[in-house]
């Protein structure tokens, strides 16, 4: 696989590739007589984005909704180069939502791309719902003690 070998996406996309086709004999970062094709791997991006904080239920779990892009293009060839034997360009989105909570086990502080700035919290995540809870743990203390005073 032949790429810029001091690019942490690259190197990145070059180890998810190492990790799928373990069992083929890929040659990375060299031109070797012995491969049987060249994979030329270019144009990667990866782009993560943490839209929005949310409150999953009335208990206050905090959510994060994240969105992942990753795009790159990728060619094989034959051992001279002058065969084109695939030709792809990958572009994939993917959205899931995690705690809040447990971000610092979704990110890779080795690369960079795997954070982003965490959006604002909106008002009512910041002021409505403690607001709820809190008055309705008051009211479930008052009946406690007006039911068991009687």
């Amino acid at each position: 696989m032949l790429y810029d070998n001091n690019d942490q996406l690259n190197e990145y996309v070059a180890g998810r590739f190492r990790n799928n086709f373990r069992e083929y004999k890929l040659q990375f970062n060299e031109n070797s007589d012995s491969a049987d094709f060249k994979i030329f791997l270019s144009n990667t991006e990866i782009n993560t984005n943490y839209k929005k904080i949310y409150t999953d239920n009335v208990l206050g779990t905090k959510k994060l909704e994240r969105e992942i892009e990753v795009k790159y293009d990728i060619k094989f060839t034959g051992k001279d180069s002058a065969e084109v034997i695939f030709v792809q360009n990958f572009n994939k989105i993917s959205k899931d939502n995690i705690d809040l909570d447990k971000l610092e086990f979704s990110e890779d502080k080795r690369y960079s791309f795997s954070s982003s700035e965490l959006p604002e919290e909106n008002s009512v995540n910041q002021i409505l719902f403690p607001a709820i809870i809190i008055t309705v743990s008051a009211a479930a203390i008052i009946l406690f003690f007006t039911i068991r005073s009687d």
